[in-house]
């Protein structure tokens, strides 16, 4: 019996152990969630190293915070804010660092990109300029190059600003640098072989000296940019000589307007000059926006040898003579007679009402933020402004004469928000940094200022105001 009664003990104790087994084994098969590994936002390179950052990681480094402001082209100035971020100088200790055989290429999420030199990223050797007056002065304390994260204590917007964005801060919130250093959405730094600093001379109704920053900022894919493939197959990039030209032309130095077409219609000749004096001779006429005769800097991603260096003309139809090599200067010869010439076609213009209506699409993905002194800001896509009741009218642009257009009143888009009654001014904010100020009263009595757009861009047609008015790739209203 009790030999019965300790086997039925031992069955039953399998039974429970088998049992057992089973539940565990049935708890071991269930697949856990697997987390998201966090994603890298920064690669940074020298040679052959290459580090990773993630978010988080950036934001376990050493912090620097300061006061940061820039100055655009055109002279607009946006006061200094206080920033919080990652110096240069901590993040390329990750790869060994950097000395004065080096320089940094810090580059953006859509390609574009600018260098700066060992003493810029060491010791923050940049222009600077006074916050209020935008005068050039002695800096007025030191400036650190950083890859910011916050701005006014709070993260940065990541569609206006990406996870990074480079900025050069200070204690002083009394100066700035120039525009084209504020660098959005950046994703990549890289040490490369130092380079070698050029300027170069534009001469015409008014003068320019042109620093490598600012060619190589205008140069950038969301900017001025365009290529030229050769017959070697080599890819030459800069900006095309037009639009150089239409920075001296006239008084107005980059607007949608800025090259001066009545002026280069009625015929002047443009040198580009070599440093050793050979020159090649142009007309007007036969370069008007021609975005195949181009001004290189780079081939095949690289500066240009020593005897182009540091900038060359090419383009398919331009004879070998013509590709003139070491450009020092692009010199406008405008005489009296061409200025006479066009203001008598400017008066034969005058008051032309018999223009072509235009009907374009709403480009797609595009967005326009209201900003500012609004009750609540607001943000407007290609959908928003499709189903607004949109007009084809004819408008007079100060250079163009009468022109058709399509787009909405602005008083339409202004009646969308609540601005404040402390709001004076009016700040046009174009894609690439571009912004013109323009007083809120005179736009509000202006009936015949539009937000339209053309098969491309979003843009704004403001009749009775100057061509810098004239934004095109318009992404912010801000006001003021």
């Amino acid at each position: 019996m009790k030999k019965r009664l300790l086997l039925f003990s031992l069955i039953v104790a399998l039974i429970l152990a088998m049992t057992a087994c089973g539940t565990s084994t049935q708890t071991d098969v269930t697949t856990p969630d697997v987390e998201e590994l966090p994603q890298a936002i920064l690669e940074i390179t020298n040679g052959d190293q290459v580090v990773d950052l993630t978010f988080d990681k950036i934001k376990e480094l050493p912090a620097v915070e300061g006061y940061a402001g820039i100055m655009s082209s055109t002279g607009k100035i946006t006061a200094p804010t206080m920033f919080k971020g990652v110096a240069l100088t901590t993040l390329l200790e990750l790869v060994d660092g950097i000395d004065d055989s080096k320089s940094l290429e810090i580059t953006a999420v859509d390609g574009y990109s600018m260098t700066m030199s060992m003493d810029q990223v060491v010791n923050g050797s940049f222009i600077t300029y006074d916050a209020g007056t935008g005068d050039e002065i002695e800096p007025l304390a030191p400036m650190t190059a950083i890859l910011a994260y916050e701005m006014d204590g709070k993260l940065l917007d990541e569609v206006q600003d990406g996870n990074l964005r480079m900025v050069m801060v200070s204690e002083s919130n009394l100066q700035v640098v120039d525009g084209h250093w504020s660098i959005k959405w950046v994703n990549r730094l890289k040490v490369k072989e130092a380079f070698v600093d050029w300027e170069l001379e534009l001469v015409g109704a008014i003068d320019e000296t042109m620093q490598r920053a600012d060619f190589e900022s205008g140069a950038g894919e969301r900017c001025h940019g365009f290529t030229y493939v050769d017959n070697k197959n080599q890819t030459w990039t800069g900006i095309p000589l037009w639009l150089l030209v239409g920075r001296v032309d006239d008084e107005d130095v980059h607007s949608d307007g800025a090259y001066n077409d009545d002026l280069a219609d009625a015929g002047y000749d443009i040198d580009v000059v070599a440093i050793d004096g050979y020159t090649v001779t142009f007309n007007s006429k036969d370069i008007t926006r021609d975005d195949g005769i181009i001004v290189a800097y780079l081939v095949n991603g690289n500066p240009l040898n020593t005897e182009d260096f540091p900038l060359r003309l090419v383009g398919e139809n331009l004879t070998g003579k013509q590709q003139v090599g070491a450009i020092a200067s692009i010199v406008l010869r405008l005489g009296e007679s061409t200025a006479a010439e066009v203001s008598t076609e400017a008066e034969v213009d005058e008051g032309a009402e018999e223009v072509e209506m235009v009907s374009y699409e709403v480009p797609a993905d595009k967005e326009v933020k209201l900003t500012g002194l609004v009750e609540s800001e607001l943000t407007l896509t290609s959908e928003d402004l499709a189903e607004m009741e949109a007009e084809s009218v004819a408008i007079e642009h100060p250079k163009q004469g009468w022109i058709g257009i399509i787009g909405i009143p602005l008083e339409k888009i202004f009646d969308l928000v609540t601005v404040k009654s402390d709001a004076k001014v009016v700040v046009l904010v174009a894609n690439d940094g571009y912004q013109v100020e323009l007083p809120l009263a005179d736009v509000l009595e202006c009936e015949d200022c539009y937000l339209g757009w053309d098969e491309e861009l979003i843009r704004t047609y403001m009749s009775g105001f100057e061509s810098s008015a004239f934004v095109k790739d318009l992404v912010e209203i801000q006001f003021k």
